[in-house]
């Protein structure tokens, strides 16, 4: 196009719109509306994610190790038979057992989504692994669309009803609505 440059497409950069404006559909400015209120959303679904996965020590081993055993050697029947002790081994056993291996899962996963009143403060979302062999859980700023890789959006589907309350200066209606405070819940909008 003739005379268009990218620095005119930008706007005017001084003094002709404040901060707490927005354009209204008829092209004029009208106050920015207070957020009236803030919702928490569940996500669930499974997610792939290596976690080591440990496993006991089995029966026979552990069978052996409580239990007294008794282990002949080549000493005469009349003499006592030893004692074979290991608990020692068993101890050692419970901090690393050789029965570990890394597994991908599929893992139950939940994810929160808490919005915020103000709207400068972006959305606050959790992840949490449940039910696996090690606690695991990230954090981010944003919704469930900004998850972190590995994970994607597409393995979560919505667990639950929101859980929304009123923010600060409103308050809540038996109908689930948020109205400014000394404002009655009688007044319905047009």
């Amino acid at each position: 196009m003739p005379g268009f440059t990218a620095e005119s497409a930008l706007g005017p950069t001084t003094g002709t719109y404040r901060v707490d404006t927005v354009f209204g559909r008829s092209g004029g400015i009208l106050p920015m509306l207070k957020k009236q209120r803030s919702c928490t959303t569940t996500y669930a679904g499974f997610v792939v994610y290596p976690m080591t996965v440990c496993y006991p020590w089995p029966d026979l081993v552990t069978g052996l190790v409580t239990a007294s055993s008794r282990i002949p050697d080549s000493t005469p029947a009349s003499q006592p038979m030893k004692h074979l002790n290991l608990s020692a081994a068993r101890t050692a056993a419970s901090r690393l057992s050789p029965f570990c291996r890394v597994s991908g899962g599929p893992w139950f996963a939940q994810v929160t989504t808490t919005e915020s009143c103000d709207d400068a403060i972006p959305d606050f979302s959790r992840l949490e692994i449940i039910a696996a062999p090690q606690p695991f859980s990230i954090q981010w700023t944003g919704d469930l669309r900004d998850i972190p890789a590995p994970f994607s959006e597409q393995q979560f589907s919505l667990w639950g009803v929101p859980s929304c309350s009123c923010c600060a200066g409103f308050t809540q209606c038996p109908d689930g609505r948020c109205v400014p405070h000394g404002t009655s819940c009688d007044i319905h909008p047009a």
